[in-house]
């Protein structure tokens, strides 16, 4: 470029000058201000732009830029004319091959000659830019990162003002554990939001002074409740750390182990019904026959007494009690699932109406009991004996609830129960996408909180000692889970309770319930018939040989396999019905009637066991196991498959 020339001290000034504006390591563009055509550029606005000099002078400013912002451009060059001031900013200029520059510029207006001219210096910040936008990516990708953990994450520091606490990050995670957004937390409070008891506050004000005061918490387990009003598990983890402004602050990390806790709870259950069937499985054997000798001696005594009528009552009591016994075991096994569960299609609706109507249950009539069920027929799989037994236990504890209770009212109401995405998750193990929901509700004393996780728990009662075994709720829930469902309970010490009994759909043909499924039945006798009875209990033979005298029957007894088949050899052409034990020492019930049935094919045997049917006869494979009956039996039952099985043959 040329400046004034006008003496050899001006020249030698001029190219001094022109030497430094060459040699400028950033690029300097000079323009007429009221024309904004360049008028001189360096060697590095030529790198910079990739324009040649002699064809970069003579352009427009608004050249340099890409064509979709020169109007921007102009606009700001025309501000800055107004203004007679240094500028400095951040402009894009674009290359002659095409891609655009971030560049950083310094414009300042001079009048030279009364003539004003605008000096721009072009500082190229593509460098700087790649380093912003790579630390923009990174935070980015950290804030992803804390975003989608799969815990809650948050970090928090202490303030003088409430709520005490001001939290920086809470991510999506910790608001759909609590509930509660982080404009929400920094208004109202983290500990004041979630512990409602003010001694859970004072607890949490507690822990944070020590977290701050250098202290940690690793993995501690904490309840909290969310916005929502529901209870949930934290195991929370915190550290201090230093922020670069040397601030204090507290990183947190919240796992909400709520299912967990609840999986390890389903699993102490379930050891704790592991336990109790091998329990139950153990004694039970024993007991029933005990109880088959008690009942048949009973029911003897009861046949010598009839015209003492105070004895035969006391003995009437005896065999009450004595049942209620034989119905305890079968609860145990029930609860140890070890019971006899024969699942058919059930329709739940014509079911429900047959059980309540028939009344096996008392409710006084002092009680409104409101029957609410759906229309649409809700098909399960289900045993229609433990079904019973559900819908008796939940009406008699909605009964026995209502004690003392002004205007006692209870509430059955059966519907259909499409599960949402909460409901499963809560419920992982439920397979069905589609359920009977059976509700009992009642408006008596309902459940103190601290029970309300007891109350499934075996031989928990609340009940006063002989009003309760503690064996109801937990056979009902036993049963429940059996058949792929489950149960939930909503109570408020003193407001009521509901239970939910959430049973899978079917779609198969129901089964049809026999009117006479209720109803009790007659006792057939016998006509001088052979009965040879085995079992290797001396008491149960006498007992029942006597019994079976008693209904007409000609009895000979065995206390082992060997015995019973001297006897048979030598009588089978009189023999006209067999009651074999299925467990005895030596050779087996089912190994003896196989051996029975080489011999004479056609004999009926009747198997009896102390333990559950369906878990003892699956070993006799070779025999019809259609019959068979579980010790203790009431002596009708066994009069009437006696009777039945001799018609048969």
């Amino acid at each position: 470029m040329s400046l004034h020339q006008s003496s050899e001290h001006n020249i030698v000034g001029a190219e001094l000058v022109e030497a430094l504006f060459d040699a400028h390591i950033d690029a300097i563009i000079i323009a007429e201000a009221e024309t904004g055509l360049f008028i001189a550029a360096n060697k590095q606005a030529e790198k910079l732009t990739g324009i040649p000099l002699p064809e970069l002078v003579g352009m427009h400013q608004s050249q340099l830029h890409p064509p979709e912002l020169a109007e921007h451009y102009r606009q700001k060059y025309l501000e800055f004319m107004h203004q007679d001031r240094l500028i400095q900013d951040d402009i894009i200029i674009r290359h002659r091959n095409g891609h655009d520059i971030p560049v950083s510029i310094s414009g300042s207006l001079v009048t030279i000659g009364g003539k004003k001219y605008v000096q721009g210096i072009f500082h190229d910040i593509s460098g700087r830019k790649r380093n912003e936008q790579a630390l923009r990516n990174h935070i980015e990708f950290q804030h992803t990162l804390i975003a989608s953990a799969g815990e809650g994450i948050c970090l928090w520091r202490k303030t003088e003002t409430f709520p005490y606490t001001e939290f920086s990050i809470w991510n999506r995670r910790a608001e759909e554990i609590t509930g509660y957004t982080l404009e929400e937390i920094n208004t109202h409070g983290w500990y004041q939001s979630v512990y409602i008891d003010p001694e859970q506050q004072e607890r949490a004000h507690q822990r944070m002074l020590n977290i701050l005061a250098g202290g940690s918490l690793r993995g501690a387990e904490i309840e909290i409740t969310t916005k929502s009003g529901q209870l949930r598990t934290l195991r929370i983890s915190s550290n201090l750390i230093s922020g670069s402004d040397e601030q204090q602050w507290v990183l947190a990390i919240l796992d909400d182990v709520s299912e967990q806790k609840k999986l390890e709870a389903e699993l102490r259950q379930m050891q704790k019904i592991e336990a109790l069937g091998t329990l139950v499985g153990g004694i039970a054997h024993d007991f029933n026959n005990l109880l088959s000798g008690i009942l048949g001696c009973i029911y003897l005594a009861r046949t010598e007494v009839t015209e003492l009528p105070e004895v035969a009552t006391d003995l009437e009591m005896a065999e009450q009690l004595g049942l209620r016994a034989a119905d305890l075991v079968a609860q145990l096994l029930t609860f140890a699932r070890k019971g006899h569960v024969n699942k058919q299609p059930l329709e739940l609706n014509a079911f429900l109406r047959q059980v309540v109507a028939s009344r096996l249950l008392a409710i006084p009539e002092n009680i409104t009991l409101q029957r609410e069920y759906c229309d649409t027929p809700l098909l399960i799989l289900g045993d229609t004996t433990q079904m019973q037994q559900i819908t008796m236990n939940l009406l008699g504890n909605a009964r026995d609830a209502l004690q003392g209770c002004s205007n006692p009212e209870i509430t059955i109401r059966l519907q259909p129960f499409i599960p949402d995405r909460h409901f499963m998750q809560t419920h992982q193990e439920l397979r069905a996408e589609a359920f009977a929901k059976l509700s009992v509700e009642d408006n008596g004393c309902g459940i103190e909180a601290s029970h309300i996780e007891r109350i499934f728990d075996p031989f928990f009662t609340t009940k006063e000692v002989g009003k309760g075994t503690g064996l109801g709720l937990s056979t009902l829930y036993s049963i429940v889970q059996g058949h792929g469902g489950t149960v939930e309970v909503e109570s408020i010490s003193g407001h009521g309770s509901r239970f939910h009994v959430y049973l899978p759909l079917i779609d198969h043909h129901p089964l049809e319930i026999p009117q006479t499924q209720f109803r009790p039945h007659s006792t057939p006798r016998g006509n001088g018939e052979l009965i040879l009875l085995v079992d290797d209990e001396e008491s149960v033979c006498h007992a029942t040989g006597n019994v079976l005298k008693r209904l007409g029957y000609r009895i000979i007894t065995a206390t082992d396999s060997e015995q019973a088949l001297t006897l048979f050899r030598s009588r089978a052409g009189e023999v006209a019905l067999i009651i074999l034990d299925v467990v005895m020492p030596g050779i087996s019930g089912p190994e003896t009637a196989h051996r029975i049935q080489q011999l004479k094919p056609n004999v009926p045997i009747l198997f009896a066991t102390g333990y559950d049917i369906r878990n003892t006869l699956p070993v006799i494979g070779r025999v019809n196991v259609g019959n068979a009956l579980s010790k203790p039996f009431r002596i009708d039952v066994l009069a009437k498959k006696i009777s039945e099985m001799l018609i048969q043959s």
